[in-house]
C-alpha cells in the first residue's frame, strides 16, 4: 500500500514476487457484511464463512454450510462478547472426549485437482488448553484427505489466526468437499471458529 505523490490517492498493489492469495482490501458494515472487497483474482470457496447467515433459527446454520464432525455438537453463537471475532456470530463447537471431533465447512464447489489452496480462519477456546487442532481438506466431506496444518493452538485470552496451505489431490474430489477443523486427542472442550476463507 502506498500513497502516490502526484495524485494524493491510495494505491494497493499486489506483490509480483510474493502475491496475496485472497482479499487485498475489505470494507465492512458494522455487522461485518461485505460492502466492498478487492481480491487478487481468487475465488472464495467457503460457505457462510463469517457465520453471519442463520438457518431456520438464530443458532443454526443453513444446510450445506457448517456441520459437526464425529460426536461434536455445534451451534451459531450469536451472543455479543468475546466469542465473536467480527460481525454478529461465530461457530461454537462442543467436542466430546473422542479424537477427531470438530466441525466442517462444506465448500461451495469442487476444487480443481492439483491446485494450491490457502485456508485462513480465527479460533478461540472457551477454557482449558487446546494445542492439537488439525485442519484437513476432505474430498468428500468425511475423509481427512489432505492435511493443511497439524498441532495448531487455540488460546482462551485472544483470537488466534490459523493460516495453512494444501494441494488438492489429483482425483476423487466431489461436490461435498469440505474443510475439516478438529481435535487430534479426545478432550471435551468448547472452541469457536470465525471468518474462514
Amino acid at each position: 500500500v502506498r500513497k502516490p505523490g502526484a495524485t494524493n490517492g491510495l494505491t494497493i498493489r499486489d506483490s509480483a514476487t510474493n502475491s496475496v492469495n485472497g482479499t487485498l482490501l475489505s470494507v465492512q458494515s458494522s455487522s461485518a457484511a461485505g460492502l466492498f472487497q478487492v481480491n487478487s483474482n481468487v475465488t472464495e470457496y467457503t460457505s457462510d464463512s463469517g457465520a453471519e447467515v442463520a438457518g431456520s433459527t438464530p443458532t443454526t446454520f443453513p444446510a450445506n454450510t457448517w456441520a459437526p464432525i464425529g460426536g461434536a455438537s455445534m451451534s451459531r453463537h450469536n451472543t455479543p462478547g468475546n466469542f465473536i471475532a467480527t460481525g454478529q456470530a461465530s461457530v461454537a463447537i462442543n467436542t466430546t472426549a473422542a479424537a477427531n471431533d470438530g466441525v466442517k465447512n462444506t465448500l461451495t464447489s469442487a476444487l480443481t485437482p492439483n491446485m494450491h489452496y490457502n485456508v485462513s480462519f480465527t479460533t478461540r477456546l472457551a477454557s482449558g488448553i487446546f494445542t492439537d487442532m488439525n485442519v484437513y481438506y476432505s474430498v468428500n466431506g468425511t475423509a481427512a484427505s489432505v492435511p493443511c496444518t497439524l498441532a495448531q493452538t487455540s488460546a482462551t485470552s485472544i483470537w488466534t489466526k490459523v493460516n495453512c496451505t494444501f494441494t488438492a489431490p489429483a482425483s476423487g474430489i466431489t461436490a461435498a468437499n469440505a474443510i475439516l477443523i478438529r481435535q487430534t486427542s479426545g478432550v471435551a472442550r468448547t472452541f469457536y471458529v470465525d471468518n474462514i476463507s
